[in-house]
């Protein structure tokens, strides 16, 4: 059992928080890598100032699963290294309480970062809306989509509709990773942070030794490799402060004493360049 597991099996459960919003979030995110045997520093002080936040007071921990969508030229992986000015990012969450998934609907999320200011806009689909989006349809705007997200306001979800089916459109986008890690969330006075580790990936599509080659050749390689050589999931786990623009004395207090930096840091980014770079590999051997 891993060392996150034990720790929040010691957290009672009434001090375990629930979630309820309407899934529109805009907010900073800053991360940092947390080396494995430094987490339980991070976590004792988590726990202290902050409470677990879970969809239910039940639950201990969270497995996740990310289904990240993205053009057959890998579109949105190449903007991450670009510098744009606005990135986008279209994925999928499936969620396991305590390492049970849940059936049913899923959370798609069109995650908008611009100048450092992250927007998130999520609501529910179903299986069958799921399956439609990988055989290149569009969302339908209907009943069923309505009654499936009750807690968001018709006009506004028909806004996140437009948004997400307009990349869906303009880059032809289908499932193409999938993510899976644990998750321990904490949230205080709109101040929120996540510890994520044992990040798993699973290649979707197939990659193309034409592409990888044109990405590897490419100004966006030096970043990638920058970003493959920092983080090895075996060794870290990842860090996320999400707030307003001020984050609390007391967590500002501690990374400065421990010497943790924040960092640029990317799953789905870090994921596909682990992919292209030991694709190059291969190539190399069969050449």
């Amino acid at each position: 059992m891993d060392l996150t597991t034990n720790i929040t099996e010691t957290v009672p459960a009434q001090n375990r928080a629930s979630l309820n919003d309407s899934g529109e979030f805009t907010r900073i995110e800053d991360k940092f890598l947390i080396k494995k045997e430094d987490l339980h520093l991070v976590l004792k002080l988590l726990y202290s100032k902050m409470e677990p936040k879970y969809l239910d007071n039940k639950t201990q921990y969270t497995l996740i699963q990310s289904i990240y969508f993205d053009s057959d030229n890998l579109d949105f992986y190449q903007h991450h290294f670009s510098n744009l000015e606005s990135r986008n990012k279209l994925r999928i969450r499936k969620y396991a309480p305590n390492g049970i998934w849940s059936t049913g609907p899923v959370q798609i999320e069109l995650k908008v970062k611009k100048l450092g200011v992250c927007k998130k806009r999520r609501f529910q689909i179903s299986e069958a809306i799921l399956n439609d989006i990988n055989n290149g349809k569009l969302i339908e705007f209907n009943k069923e989509l309505i009654l499936l997200n009750l807690n968001v306001k018709e006009e506004a979800l028909q806004k996140r509709v437009n948004k997400v089916n307009k990349l869906i459109k303009k880059y032809a986008v289908k499932g193409n990773m999938a993510i899976t890690y644990h998750r321990l969330a904490f949230e205080k006075d709109n101040f929120r942070a996540t510890v994520d580790s044992n990040l798993e990936f699973e290649q979707k599509n197939g990659l193309s030794d034409k592409l990888a080659t044109e990405i590897r050749e490419s100004v966006i390689w030096p970043s990638a490799q920058k970003l493959l050589s920092k983080y090895n999931p075996d060794q870290f786990a990842v860090l996320e402060l999400k707030h307003e623009g001020v984050i609390p004395t007391w967590m500002a207090e501690f990374l400065d004493a421990a010497g943790i930096k924040k960092t640029s840091f990317s799953k789905y980014g870090w994921s596909w360049s682990d992919i292209i770079s030991k694709k190059s590999e291969l190539s190399t051997i069969r050449n």
